[in-house]
């Protein structure tokens, strides 16, 4: 019988694993009841979100995201259709220069597949019930960050106050860049008012009659106007931060993801200046889930190593 069953040893793979996962399964669980029981880490993910920049940053992030995959689910077929044709076109180079006959018919199965695969898949009728949702999530977002602001402008007057006398007290810059971060801190403390009446003015709550049409005209004017200042405080921001870069060296993070994030914020203050917008809601989900990844990213990943050093 010795001959014919299996001898189970230390070394047998077979009834070990089975327990050892169960082990650290458990483990797992057990952490997950302990830190979900814990007060310090729902403080930790709280902390962050307590100031109103990482907030906005956060709720930014969401927005956009939402638009951006919004407008690519729009585009499912035309996107799968773009996709499938620079793959059989990589097919047919592979199949164009390889001499390997095995490997040769393969190829030339997976083109006869993927275009069948491609005619069913164009008959296939698209739900866009998904892309409406995240739509409409994008929307609300927006109008949320909106109304957070409004509350902005005693501190942002503050802001603009200080800021204005570091630059007029400021010896080791010249007369050209002190009119430029002048003009760049006056505007952005413009931008935030014009904003608010622009909002207010878009929900009815400032106007004496309920015409849909003088509203939508009059809140549009409003939001141009605060954007237009919003893209000269960014132009000066970039001209800002590439200068402080060529003297600091490319190596600086902070620096750098705010320049990207003023790069990608630049194309939609040019789209919100100008009447009817001049980019599509697929590029503004792109332009504006970059302008704010980075720092949301960086947020989370703080959160994370918070998390991970907590004592349970």
């Amino acid at each position: 019988m010795d001959n014919i069953s299996p001898r189970v040893t230390s070394k047998s793979p077979l009834p070990f694993p089975l327990p050892f996962k169960s082990h650290n399964l458990l483990k797992r669980l057990e952490y997950i009841i302990k830190l979900t029981t814990c007060s310090k880490f729902y403080d930790l993910i709280n902390e962050p979100l307590t100031d109103p920049l990482i907030l906005d940053n956060a709720l930014s992030t969401i927005c956009y995201s939402s638009l951006l995959i919004s407008e690519l689910l729009k585009r499912k077929p035309q996107l799968y259709k773009i996709f499938k044709n620079i793959y059989l076109k990589l097919l047919d180079l592979l199949i164009k220069y390889t001499s390997n006959k095995q490997l040769n018919n393969w190829l030339v199965k997976q083109k006869l597949r993927t275009t069948t695969t491609t005619t069913a898949a164009a008959k296939i009728p698209f739900d866009d019930a998904t892309a409406l949702k995240l739509r409409n999530l994008s929307n609300y977002l927006s109008d949320i960050r909106i109304f957070n602001r409004l509350w902005a402008i005693p501190s942002l007057i503050s802001f603009g106050l200080t800021d204005l006398k570091t630059i007029s007290k400021s010896t080791n810059k010249s007369k050209l860049m002190k009119l430029l971060e002048t003009i760049g801190t006056i505007s952005i403390v413009l931008f935030q008012p014009f904003e608010n009446i622009g909002f207010l003015t878009e929900h009815k709550w400032t106007t004496k009659n309920h015409d849909d049409f003088k509203s939508s005209k009059l809140s549009e004017w409003y939001y141009i106007i605060s954007c237009r200042f919003w893209a000269v405080f960014v132009v000066v921001e970039i001209i800002k931060l590439l200068k402080q870069l060529k003297l600091k060296g490319t190596g600086d993070s902070v620096l750098f993801k705010s320049l990207v994030a003023n790069f990608a914020n630049l194309p939609l203050t040019v789209h919100w200046s100008c009447y009817g917008g001049c980019l599509s809601d697929l590029s503004v989900g792109f332009f504006g889930t970059f302008s704010t990844l980075l720092d949301t990213t960086h947020a989370v990943k703080d959160i994370i190593n918070n998390v991970k050093k907590l004592e349970l």
